[in-house]
């Protein structure tokens, strides 16, 4: 498979500026918009060459069902998704670059297991992301995959991370027998994810989560023996019963053990983490900014603008006849599609359409203007 060089342009719109990684279904790039250099992108390529077309329609499929959950989703923990497209012969999807370095890399680094503050803190917002996904409109998301490759630590000061890589991600609905194809990382998963005639369900996630928080405090890698875990307190003295009672719970085989549901996982987390250090960080509660953020803000209310510029221009030529009922209908057109370009200016490599949503809005508010206007001429000199 061909590897892209720095400077290569998909599409007309992303710049290649680097591989980011690749693995057995393809690589991930990390590209620029080509108008808005200050604005990045990682891009997903599949691979075009498969050992068969099962293997090539699984992959195919994982990167639609990626695309479709989470074009859908809004959540400060979760990768935007701007579009998915075909070139080349080859399929691709853009998302927002997440800046950072995964657990996994985390784990490598250090030789030492993570402190109790920093580890709840992160299980905290996984927590809250994957409830987030378990109320979705419509049928619940069961995430199906939670390992420490997949969870992204964001640089800074304050823990912050983000859930990137929803391939095998599935919707919950609870009258199925079971999953179609069953999926999960050994010694992540839960152990219903592997059994016939059941399905992945929400307290899936809350099994991968406990494992997750089992590993950042002991360093026990847990594929070498999947489902069997020593007593926690036994690989690390330090960590509190009660904290031990919490993982615990998490991580029973049987699901009716667990926690009932990711939201009140999340607050026994919380209530713990108080206990312990007398207070909630507000990072939990922040707000994403930057570029990317403003561009996809940019381009829903270009996306708006564009479309009301077009359809109050159309509307003021139809009044036209009317006089001087169109010229109000003209003027919103010709403002809105202003505004619909001022935002563009950020916003228009995501949904160039809009630009001739605007652009027509514009030319039909223009013509609507002239037209009233020269209705009146016509009106004062005849009365001459």
């Amino acid at each position: 498979m061909i590897e892209f060089e720095p400077g290569k342009i998909l599409k007309k719109r992303y710049v290649i500026e680097s591989l980011l990684g690749k693995g057995g279904m393809g690589k991930v790039y990390l590209a620029t918009a080509l108008k808005h250099p200050e604005l990045r992108f990682a891009i997903k390529e599949l691979l075009d060459v498969f050992p068969s077309m099962e293997e090539r329609k699984l992959a195919l499929d994982a990167l639609k069902k990626e695309c479709n959950i989470l074009s859908n989703l809004r959540h400060p923990r979760l990768p935007r998704i701007v579009e998915q497209f075909n070139e080349y012969e080859r399929e691709y999807l853009v998302m927002e670059y997440v800046e950072g370095e995964t657990l996994e890399d985390r784990l490598k680094r250090f030789s030492y297991p993570m402190g109790e503050e920093e580890v709840i803190l992160i299980a905290i917002q996984l927590a809250e992301v994957l409830h987030f996904l378990h109320i979705a409109p419509g049928y619940p998301i069961i995430y199906r995959d939670l390992k420490p490759a997949n969870i992204i630590l964001q640089p800074g000061e304050e823990i912050s991370i983000k859930l990137v890589d929803f391939g095998v991600a599935r919707f919950y609905k609870p009258d199925k027998i079971g999953d179609t194809v069953r999926f999960g990382s050994p010694g992540y998963a839960a152990p219903e994810q592997y059994r016939k005639e059941k399905q992945s369900i929400p307290k899936s996630d809350i099994y991968s989560l406990g494992v997750i928080m089992y590993q950042l405090l002991t360093l026990y890698d847990p594929t070498v023996t999947p489902f069997k875990f020593s007593p926690i307190r036994s690989l690390n003295p330090e960590i509190s019963e009660e904290l031990e009672w919490i993982i615990s719970k998490a991580i029973e085989l049987d699901p009716d053990k667990r926690y009932t549901d990711m939201e009140f996982f999340a607050e026994e987390l919380k209530i713990y983490y108080r206990d312990i250090f007398g207070y909630l960080p507000e990072e939990l509660l922040y707000e994403t900014s930057g570029p990317t953020q403003m561009a996809y803000m940019s381009s829903m209310r270009s996306s708006k603008l564009a479309i009301t510029s077009l359809v109050t221009g159309i509307t003021s030529l139809y009044a036209c006849n009317c006089m001087p009922f169109g010229l109000p209908f003209s003027i919103i057109a010709l403002i809105t599609g202003y505004m619909a370009r001022k935002n563009m200016r950020i916003a228009e490599h995501i949904n160039p359409n809009e630009n001739y949503l605007s652009i027509g809005g514009i030319i039909c508010g223009i013509l609507g203007v002239s037209i009233q206007l020269l209705y009146l001429l016509i009106i004062i000199f005849s009365n001459f």
